[in-house]
């Protein structure tokens, strides 16, 4: 039997990959997702930013999966840094 070795690749593309492996070995499955991008914002950190906008995604709709897309950031008129990230979150239909 052929080992499959997984490359590195984003959260949205290791899910189709499993997907596709999945469907390889004879399980059939369909499902369908929205996919929605979303800003979050902390003066804290990146990961305080992705972490409150994707469990704000949550709370509204269940979150399969999550992928940060770009991190950006400013300073503020009052000296402070603001953390910006845009989140591509994908939800189960």
């Amino acid at each position: 039997m052929k080992e499959h070795i997984q490359p590195r690749w984003g959260c949205f593309n290791q899910f189709i990959y499993i997907l596709y492996l999945i469907n390889k070995i004879g399980v059939t499955m369909s499902y369908s997702f929205e996919v929605v991008e979303l800003v979050g914002i902390s003066y804290e950190s990146s990961s305080d930013a992705i972490k409150s906008v994707v469990l704000q995604a949550n709370e509204d709709k269940k979150v399969a999966w999550f992928e940060v897309i770009e991190e950006r950031g400013r300073v503020t008129d009052d000296g402070k840094v603001e953390f910006q990230v845009k989140v591509k979150v994908g939800r189960k239909l």
